[in-house]
């Protein structure tokens, strides 16, 4: 029977039928959604909190994480586009839909709600309030369940062991004058490595280089990892290449150079990241995709990642990436020093350095700075307790590591 030919409490009978049954299946949802939210929560705080870091390294992240992940890995390596990025596509697509709809079905209730009570009858007010309610619910269910997935797909590699503790490292261990002969090979390395790259007349990386191309480093990162010592890798080696954001400008909107969203096994590049970064980037998302979940660890391995390379690009990127930590670290102890090395190394360094900057600068909105401090408290919620400093705290591992192989004393 049409609309039309029902009376107004004859069609508000009809509306609470539907949104009662609707509410009903939302709220049974919601609450099988909501139990295995807070069973995994349980898990990860019972490997936060009782178990040792080394027993959830070797039995989660040595063990589950890796099959748990890889037949999705396979799988989702067949598709030539990110899953997830469409994933997030539909995600925000339906909830615009479904918020509309909540308006124009919260308005129509509200306008009932109203014509019945001007006709004598005296309907339930919460009557207004149920699709509302319905979409809450709905919500409800979509973030449990990401929590859920997240949790158990790769989040608990944030309460195993820190790579310092694998290799044996002694965190905060170093000196100033440490750093500053950190800091002097490392000008010295990114400046011979950015003399055998491929430039343009202006002395410019030249990014349309065969092998500079993204899809090419891409490739050639995975025969990186496939070098790597086991020290710095996961025992298993059979993972699919990074992907490439179709959205890459919306990324650099927001500063975002790559990401590993967990919930799927798909290692997402900014394909416009600046090329002297982007082979360090590349292979920091393949970190995480090896269960390396905090960002100075996944730093650090795609530095170790970029020098088995014998493509040069990757040797720059190391070094660059690693100049610049320690560099902004020095700076902040010894700004005479800083100025010298800046001073020593080759003028295209600056130069890139400058370029970087200027890509990013333009960028600079209010969506960059609610992603970052989404992204902080983010890691901050996930034990990363220097939230998005730790990108930065890679200079400990790199000292540590420079310290334990000779290279400073």
């Amino acid at each position: 029977m049409s609309d039309k030919l029902l009376t107004s409490k004859e069609k508000y009978a009809y509306y609470e039928y539907i949104y009662k049954r609707k509410l009903h299946r939302s709220a049974t949802w919601a609450s099988l959604s909501s139990f295995a939210g807070v069973f995994a929560l349980s898990i990860y705080l019972l490997c936060h909190l009782c178990f040792s870091d080394k027993a959830v390294s070797s039995v989660y992240t040595d063990k589950i994480f890796y099959f748990i992940n890889y037949p999705l890995a396979k799988l989702f390596g067949y598709i030539p586009f990110s899953v997830a990025e469409l994933l997030l596509y539909v995600f925000i697509i339906c909830t615009v839909v479904f918020l509309f709809k909540t308006i124009y079905a919260t308005i129509e209730a509200i306008i009932l709600f109203f014509r019945m009570k001007k006709q004598g009858y005296y309907p339930e007010r919460r009557s207004m309030l149920r699709p509302a309610g319905n979409l809450g619910l709905r919500f409800v269910s979509v973030f449990c369940i990401i929590v859920t997935v997240f949790i158990f797909f790769g989040g608990i590699n944030y309460t195993g062991m820190t790579f310092s503790e694998k290799a044996e490292y002694t965190a905060n261990n170093y000196t100033v004058e440490q750093l500053r002969q950190f800091c002097y090979i490392m000008g010295k390395n990114v400046s011979e490595t950015r003399q055998a790259l491929e430039t343009k007349i202006d002395g410019s990386i030249d990014e349309t280089y065969s092998e500079y191309n993204p899809y090419k480093l891409a490739e050639e990162a995975t025969k990186a990892y496939n070098l790597l010592p086991q020290k710095y890798n996961s025992s298993y080696t059979d993972y699919p290449t990074v992907k490439f954001a179709y959205s890459s400008i919306v990324m650099s909107n927001i500063h975002i150079t790559g990401i590993y969203p967990y919930i799927l096994p798909e290692a997402i590049v900014n394909i416009h990241t600046p090329i002297m970064s982007l082979p360090h980037t590349i292979c920091h998302e393949m970190a995480h995709q090896r269960g390396f979940a905090r960002e100075d660890e996944a730093n650090f391995i795609a530095y170790m990642a970029c020098l088995q390379s014998d493509n040069p690009i990757f040797a720059y990127s190391a070094y660059y990436t690693a100049f610049s930590y320690a560099m902004d670290e020095l700076r902040y102890y010894d700004t005479k020093t800083w100025t010298a090395i800046m001073d020593s190394v080759d003028k295209n360094v600056k130069k890139d350095i400058s370029r970087e900057n200027a890509y990013w600068s333009q960028f600079e909105t209010l969506s960059h700075e609610f992603t970052s401090g989404v992204n902080d408290t983010y890691l901050s919620v996930m034990n990363v307790e220097d939230g998005v400093k730790n990108y930065g705290k890679v200079v400990e591992l790199l000292l540590a590591e420079a310290i334990q192989s000779g290279v400073i004393k």
